[in-house]
């Protein structure tokens, strides 16, 4: 299962849109379109099942594709780094939303860069 091309350019337009405005919910966007894109190399590669996928979380994914998939350690670390903003934006929403500021979703855009720079041709299908 490939990420649709321009489905995820929309997305990311998206995560840029909101990250002045509303930076809790750009990263949130970010860790979202993070997990869609584990979950099409997770499937695409054979690392888990669809069922595994589905009882697992985003945790279990980074795991199986470090262990499996050979990814790098710079772009697990980003990987990381997007989860756990997503997750403070998320979960955190009320003592991190007290001060943070669109400098809070960089870190998160490049990390996003990143990844799909480095598996792009691996999940995306070109429309």
């Amino acid at each position: 299962m490939k990420v649709n091309e321009s489905s995820l350019q929309q997305e990311f337009y998206k995560i840029l849109l909101y990250k002045k405005k509303e930076p809790s919910f750009s990263l949130s966007l970010c860790r979202k379109l993070l997990e869609r894109l584990c979950i099409s190399i997770c499937l695409t590669q054979n690392l888990l099942s669809k069922n595994e996928l589905r009882e697992s979380n985003l945790n279990r994914w980074l795991i199986e594709m470090k262990k499996s998939y050979n990814i790098p350690k710079p772009v697990l670390a980003h990987a990381w780094t997007i989860k756990e903003y997503g997750n403070c934006a998320v979960h955190d929403h009320d003592q991190f939303n007290s001060f943070i500021t669109s400098e809070y979703t960089e870190p998160c855009i490049t990390a996003l860069k990143m990844f799909i720079t480095c598996y792009g041709q691996t999940i995306v299908e070109v429309d």
